[in-house]
């Protein structure tokens, strides 16, 4: 309902459903689980494949908070970083602290 106030977002384990296209560019870490048993990884990879190109994305970089996070750059300054992990439907430790950095790196015009 009010997604102009926020200035990024990062979910977690989450799919996108037909609702696409009513997002607009915004900054996205989203972090995945390749064994996730609740929200199917090839469904969050389908995610952070749509935002990347909502975002107008560029080629991927290793992000400098973790080896396994992956740095989109966009054209129209809404990156997205996309998180993924072995693990299943759980937050590794230290995620808590990339996504604060990450939200302290973004801020609205």
């Amino acid at each position: 309902m009010r997604g102009d106030q926020l200035a990024a977002v990062a979910p977690t384990a989450a799919a996108i459903v037909a609702s696409l296209g009513k997002l607009t560019p915004k900054p996205v870490l989203h972090l995945a689980g390749q064994n996730d048993a609740s929200v199917k990884f090839p469904w969050q990879q389908e995610a952070i494949d749509k935002l990347r190109q909502l975002n107008e994305c560029g080629a991927g970089q290793v992000w400098e908070q973790a080896q396994w996070c992956t740095l989109y750059p966009s054209k129209l300054g809404a990156p997205v970083v996309a998180c993924i992990h072995p693990g299943g439907h759980e937050t590794p430790p230290g995620c808590s602290a990339m996504i604060a950095k990450f939200f302290k790196e973004q801020s609205l015009p």
